[in-house]
């Protein structure tokens, strides 16, 4: 408990540093063009404390009356002021026979008092500079312009400059916090590829676990975070050209990385960061292990090393010899021995799972596997009776052991016919967006059971339930366009042998796929599928070119242990002034271009979901994550959050710096500014559109989080 409050704490103050930092960047450019700044506020709403040079701080307090009194000097600031100017007999000038800002600054001036209250509001979701004559919400530029010391009566170039200077202040602090971050050390994930996904670019073109990726495109992989970034600015449907060193030796290899629904809209390659075959006893694994019990039986436990794979002995980086072994395992169980810190020793076992495959559905030379429950959080409801005809269940629960058989997502639309485990998680993710109920048809205990009004929430993938692939060799659908649709195997077909070579499960179906000849050139590889149908025995003859042999060959496989294992890290860390300073211009150019294009795919090419961003919730719950992991990943993720603020700040949309800066510029060319009915119009429709934009924002954050 305590840790996570230092975590929040550590973030709330990183991320109102952030701001503080973007608004300093205007009042600087504002006290240099000579406009005087009324207020430089953290934080939005009312003061909880404020300070202004001769008044001293003032902080909320609850008054003698009991009402609630906020912390702000303006008000004392405008009693004196107009008390002096009363007493020098000056008349009010400003709006509705006030006494104008102007006239307030040079009695101010007399008083010894300062011209700024600099406050920390109660809401942490921004900050504002406010230089007297202007103002968002009323955008008239001719106010106060009779005041030399008002924003109005400035000209348009120091004018842009006041706008535009917070958002250069969040690039340099950006590149600020990279070039420290690697003066001190960044314990970032080793630039090693660990993980490959099935049918993945990175499968296709032969990456293996173990590679070392040095060069995408150009651009210098220092560690694992600088991959994705580096893919996703990739221009689409053109390969990239990838080096790598593999076992000491230089290999080039041209990758086509593409994007799926699961990839956010960002363009992959398929792989992971490279882990250590250990789990640390450090306060994540604690708290995770604190959170999900592990059953000795069959998990790594805090502190534990695995030392040998199948009486094979291994060190602590070779996991690519298990993913090896994990592979040529054809879905047997895997043992291993694990060593304690004292130096006792235990075996456990791990059963590997088909893993879902990276683009398009897990299938066998196009034949689809059913899905299975594997577990369920909680079963605490009577089967129904069996019945030969579909019945419907009284329950609206998975169970472990269930089939899936089809799932509909709404009464709209036709059942999608069983589903495997990535689609069928697809379907569950948008029904939680839409907080819809669905209908599962299961085959339980060999029985068809229809389950009504299952709410996605009680099933969503990877926390309640746990999906995996039905051994059992029936055919759950043929994928479209495929050598096994052509051959015309039907759905509910029951697979008996391949070439000849008796199944019993989609294991040995995956392994004689595996057993297959690669074909020469234009020449094909034929494949007999011997199966059963309406209880008749028929058989298939599908012919393989290249790439169908390697889509046949491409399932892998992935044990429940692989999430326990620390990735492979190492420090990443210059103590050349030069180098750390040319590390971090690249990091934050990197980053700004990569805001950009998100932005560009989420609004032009509508390949990333809205359902991806992030709002001031979530990022303060993932940056208390980051904060959890050490004071260098809190530094990276604030650097992060500091160039996309930049990035964000200056589109060119109202109440935002990026719409100020395009009034200016109209401004400019044509000579005149524009109406304050024009201006007014936009701002207020900007200050609707980013109220709308932050509570979808808030809403999904919090969703993102009830969720995980």
């Amino acid at each position: 408990m305590l840790e996570s409050i230092i975590s929040w704490a550590l973030i709330i103050f990183g991320f109102g540093f952030v701001i503080f930092w973007h608004e300093l960047g205007h009042f600087l450019a504002a006290r240099w063009a000579g406009v005087r700044v009324e207020q430089f506020a953290v934080g939005m709403g009312q003061a909880v404390v404020s300070f202004r040079k001769g008044i001293g701080p003032r902080f909320v307090h609850v008054s003698r009356r009991g009402r609630l009194v906020w912390g702000d000097t303006r008000q004392e600031y405008v009693t004196r002021t107009s008390d002096h100017l009363k007493s020098s007999g000056q008349s009010p000038s400003g709006e509705e026979g006030h006494y104008s800002e102007y006239q307030m600054g040079e009695a101010a001036k007399a008083l010894g008092l300062g011209e700024t209250e600099y406050r920390l509001s109660w809401l942490p979701i921004g900050g504002y500079v406010k230089p007297t004559g202007q103002d968002d919400l009323r955008p008239k530029t001719e106010v106060a312009r009779d005041d030399p010391y008002a924003y109005g009566a400035k000209p348009v170039g120091k004018r842009m400059v006041i706008i535009a200077a917070g958002v250069v202040m969040n690039v340099i602090l950006a590149a600020i916090l990279f070039i420290v971050l690697f003066l001190i050390g960044f314990k970032a994930p080793t630039p090693v590829v660990g993980f490959l996904s099935p049918n993945s670019p990175a499968q296709r073109v032969g990456i293996l676990p173990g590679d070392q990726i040095d060069v995408i495109n150009g651009h210098t992989i220092h560690d694992f975070t600088k991959v994705p970034f580096n893919v996703a600015l990739l221009p689409k449907d053109r390969p990239a050209e990838v080096k790598v060193t593999r076992e000491g030796e230089p290999v080039t290899l041209s990758i086509t990385p593409i994007r799926t629904e699961t990839s956010g809209g960002n363009l992959r390659f398929g792989i992971g960061p490279m882990v250590r075959l250990d789990r640390s006893d450090d306060a994540d694994n604690r708290r995770l292990e604190q959170a999900s019990p592990a059953l000795p039986s069959r998990d790594l436990l805090v502190g534990e090393r695995i030392v040998a794979v199948n009486d094979i002995e291994v060190g602590s980086r070779d996991f690519p010899k298990l993913w090896d072994i994990t592979q040529r395992s054809v879905g047997k169980s895997v043992r291993f021995t694990v060593a304690s810190a004292d130096g006792k020793t235990r075996t456990i076992e791990s059963k590997p799972e088909f893993l879902t495959w990276f683009d398009g559905e897990l299938s066998f030379a196009g034949l689809l596997p059913r899905t299975r429950v594997e577990e369920v959080s909680a079963e605490d409801v009577k089967s129904p009776q069996p019945a030969q005809e579909p019945t419907e269940s009284p329950t609206d629960a998975l169970r472990a052991g269930d089939i899936i058989l089809a799932v509909r997502a709404s009464p709209d639309v036709p059942p999608t016919a069983s589903p495997d485990a990535g689609l069928l998680a697809q379907i569950l993710l948008k029904a939680i967006d839409a907080n819809q109920s669905i209908e599962i048809t299961v085959e339980r205990d060999g029985t068809p059971t229809i389950l009504r009004d299952v709410r996605a929430r009680s099933i969503r993938p990877r926390m309640d339930v746990s999906l995996g692939v039905d051994p059992a060799p029936v055919v759950a659908g043929v994928a479209k366009g495929s050598i096994a649709a052509a051959a015309g195997i039907p759905v509910g077909a029951t697979v008996t042998a391949v070439n000849g070579q008796p199944v019993a499960s989609w294991h040995d179906v995956h392994a004689q796929l595996l057993a297959l000849d690669r074909p020469a050139g234009n020449a094909f590889t034929l494949v007999r599928i011997d199966y059963l149908a309406n209880d008749e025995a028929k058989s298939a003859d599908l012919r393989l070119d290249i790439d169908q042999w390697h889509l046949a060959r491409a399932n892998l496989y992935w044990l429940p242990i692989f999430n326990r294992l620390d990735s492979e890290n190492f420090v990443r860390k210059t103590r050349n002034p030069i180098e750390a300073f040319q590390w971090g211009v690249g990091e934050t150019r990197d980053v700004i271009l990569k805001t950009y294009v998100t932005l560009r795919r989420l609004v032009f090419d509508r390949t990333v979901s809205p359902y991806n961003l992030m709002g001031p919730i979530g990022m303060l719950d993932a940056g208390s994550l980051f904060a959890r992991k050490g004071t260098d990943w809190l530094i990276w993720f604030l650097a992060l959050i500091s160039a996309n603020l930049a990035v964000v700040n200056f589109l060119p949309l109202p109440i935002v710096d990026g719409g100020h800066f395009c009034f200016l510029l109209l401004e400019k060319i044509t000579g005149r500014p524009p109406s304050p009915k024009l201006m007014a119009v936009t701002t207020y429709a900007g200050l609707v559109l980013l109220l709308g934009f932050f509570l979808f924002v808030t809403y999904n954050d919090i969703v993102r989080i009830i969720m995980r």
